[in-house]
């Protein structure tokens, strides 16, 4: 196993590959998300990981049933996913994920989140894995 820290950000597509058990996670990040949920530690996701949910949901990328079960599980599995607020914390720290590299402002905000709570960001998104402020697993 790696020497990643425990607790880790989930950026939107991890958490969802996760949960669904989705072939797309990659292995490395599926032991960590595993290896994480047996030590007790949370999988956190950034609140703007619930608003990029909706938007997916408005776009037709994900269906109703799939957008219910995904904040019911956000909502209830407190021990295992938790949601980290957009708080102050976080919004400063956007300034650590230059938009000139990561122009999406969800993608920043979920980054952000990572470096406010000081542990890994586990993602594919190439951008925010190119990004030397971020610590990122895939």
């Amino acid at each position: 196993m790696t020497d990643v820290p425990k607790p880790l950000v989930a950026d939107t597509h991890t958490i969802v590959w996760y949960l669904q058990n989705d072939p797309q996670l990659s292995a490395k990040a599926g032991e960590m998300l595993d290896a994480a949920v047996a030590d007790g530690d949370p999988i956190f996701v950034s609140a703007a990981t619930v608003v990029e949910l909706n938007y997916l949901l408005s776009k037709g990328k994900i269906s109703e049933a799939d957008y219910r079960w995904y904040l019911l599980v956000m909502e209830t599995a407190g021990e295992v996913v938790e949601v980290a607020p957009v708080d102050m914390g976080v919004a400063r720290a956007v300034e650590m994920v230059p938009r000139d590299e990561v122009p999406d402002p969800i993608d920043r905000m979920i980054a952000a989140t990572s470096v406010a709570l000081g542990v890994p960001l586990v993602t594919r998104d190439r951008r925010l894995r190119s990004l030397e402020t971020v610590e990122t697993v895939w």
